[in-house]
């Protein structure tokens, strides 16, 4: 994958907030440009409507158990993000800003290390384009500038795509199987 990743903006530490403008354009497997962006507070139908559109499995893989949509309360919970504790960046195609993943890391109070867990959600139609790869790149990024010191997430051992993902990133991983869940730890 040839990816355009730039380097975050050198912002001051006391200005992080400005993570909320945060826009930058990659390219996917396939050359198409994509847009990873803040997420929005305005993104709460578009993130909805992309819920209905989810698979059971995928519903199941994103939240480790099936519900049907998400409430008004997950929905603003989910889009009304503060980018120092809890970021939030959209996938779209650009420039047709048709919105086709959401990626997410949350820091976690008192884990030791400076923690977050990291969430990937691609639109069905668009898995296997590198987007899911893309959004992780642009969150440890992120991650870094924060002084994120890991990232975990809680994988299904039958999520063959995301485990195949963070395999072909070649990260610095530590992985631990509890029951049908991988926990990765990326180690930044």
């Amino acid at each position: 994958m040839t990816s355009h990743l730039h380097a975050i903006p050198p912002f001051c530490k006391n200005e992080s907030h400005n993570l909320s403008h945060y826009h930058k354009l990659d390219t996917s497997l396939h050359g198409c440009e994509i847009l990873i962006r803040a997420i929005r507070p305005s993104d709460k139908l578009a993130l909805k409507n992309g819920f209905k559109r989810l698979s059971p499995r995928s519903v199941y893989c994103r939240f480790l158990g099936y519900r049907k949509e998400l409430t008004e309360a997950e929905l603003k919970d989910l889009t009304e993000v503060d980018f120092i504790h809890h970021v939030a960046l959209v996938a779209e195609f650009h420039p047709a800003n048709k919105p086709v993943g959401v990626g997410r890391f949350v820091v976690l109070p008192d884990a030791g290390l400076i923690t977050a867990e990291a969430a990937i959600t691609i639109d069905e139609e668009f898995h296997g384009l590198g987007i899911a790869t893309l959004l992780l790149n642009h969150l440890l990024q992120i991650g870094k500038f924060l002084n994120i010191q890991q990232v975990v997430a809680e994988v299904l051992s039958s999520n063959r795509e995301m485990l195949n993902i963070i395999h072909r990133m070649n990260l610095n991983t530590q992985k631990e199987i509890s029951g049908d869940c991988v926990k990765i730890t990326l180690h930044l």
